[in-house]
């Protein structure tokens, strides 16, 4: 650790012990004290400053936390709220994101606010797909900002204006995000329904455990309402989840979700529900070889989605038909319905 930092030996015992021998935490926590002008070379090291006091934080967010609050004193209180909504973001942030969510927050960053922090090596820029942003040195420091405007009690207030600010660009690959900003917001039951589209998009493209983790906290949000299990948004979730478990071939536990789904459904008189419930058990039947009940499901799936026009849902069982078809050796009754399905 001495020989790191290049501290005297009783400064550098002391960084080591309440470091703990970490080496981000120590090299910060020199960081700072160097801003603060606190250390002096002497002739084995750096050293205090005579009659300066260094301070000795307890973990590493208390030196980002110190290290904020001095940089932020020196520029004008909007940095504060601009830099906290930056964190909100996330790690990586893109600039139009944050500018947009600052002209909502109304805010206006100074030109100083990123050069000071890039001075620091606090944040650095980034770019992806020709998109240019910046992003945190470090998770903590991020977190830190964050913690910053949960001290200060705006912190729900700015996921819900980053919440606002995606929902007006109205991209279905924005949903994700809108929904957790939501449920940061302090606002469960707005963040439901994009939370499912987020799960069912992330299912869309294979990220199966992405979909379960955005469906886990949509079911934590349905708890905190109290919302009873009869309920059609429950349902829903059931048969996403359902579906994620027939692709990750855990087939117990994908028959016991749909067959929820589908009683529920069934209960209620919820049609097109019940028809993407019973794809489900119709799959699930086809993969078990039980051929019989697959087309049972599949038949009545299918005329519920007739009867709700639902051409996804439509598309979808007669492309489980045809497959059923085929593993009955029926080549022409496999070749028909998947045209029907192309034809959806």
């Amino acid at each position: 650790m001495q020989r790191i930092l290049v501290l005297e030996e009783d400064l550098a015992a002391q960084v080591e012990e309440r470091t703990a021998g970490n080496p981000l935490f120590a090299v910060q926590l020199v960081a700072d004290w160097v801003q603060r002008g606190v250390l002096e070379p002497g002739p084995v090291g750096f050293r205090l400053r005579a009659g300066m006091q260094a301070p000795l934080p307890d973990d590493l967010h208390q030196v980002w936390h110190e290290r904020m609050r001095r940089i932020l004193a020196e520029l004008p209180p909007t940095d504060t709220v601009a830099v906290q909504l930056a964190a909100v973001l996330g790690q990586e942030v893109d600039d139009r994101d944050w500018r947009e969510a600052c002209t909502r927050a109304g805010v206006v960053p100074s030109s100083a606010l990123l050069e000071r922090l890039h001075a620091e090596r606090l944040v650095a820029t980034t770019e992806r797909g020709g998109e240019i942003g910046w992003a945190f040195a470090h998770g903590m420091l991020r977190e830190t900002n964050e913690r910053l405007a949960q001290e200060a009690g705006r912190l729900p207030s700015l996921h819900a204006i980053c919440a606002a600010m995606l929902a007006e660009r109205g991209l279905p690959i924005l949903d994700e995000r809108i929904g957790r900003h939501l449920l940061d917001a302090g606002k469960p039951e707005d963040a439901i329904a994009p939370l499912l589209r987020g799960a069912t998009q992330r299912r869309e493209h294979g990220e199966f455990r992405h979909a379960e983790l955005l469906l886990n906290e949509r079911e934590e949000a349905l708890r905190a309402l109290e919302v009873p299990e009869d309920d059609a948004r429950w349902v829903q979730g059931w048969v996403l989840q359902a579906s994620l478990e027939v692709e990750r071939h855990r087939l117990d536990r994908a028959e016991a979700l749909a067959t929820r789904a589908h009683q529920v459904a069934a209960s209620k008189g919820w049609g097109q529900l019940d028809g993407w419930a019973r794809h489900v058990l119709g799959r699930i039947a086809c993969l078990e070889g039980n051929l019989d009940r697959a087309f049972e499901h599949l038949g009545k799936a299918a005329r519920h989605a007739r009867r709700a026009g639902d051409r996804q849902l439509a598309a979808a069982c007669h492309a489980g038909q045809g497959m059923a078809h085929l593993l009955e050796n029926k080549l022409d009754d496999a070749a028909e319905f998947c045209r029907r399905a192309r034809q959806e």
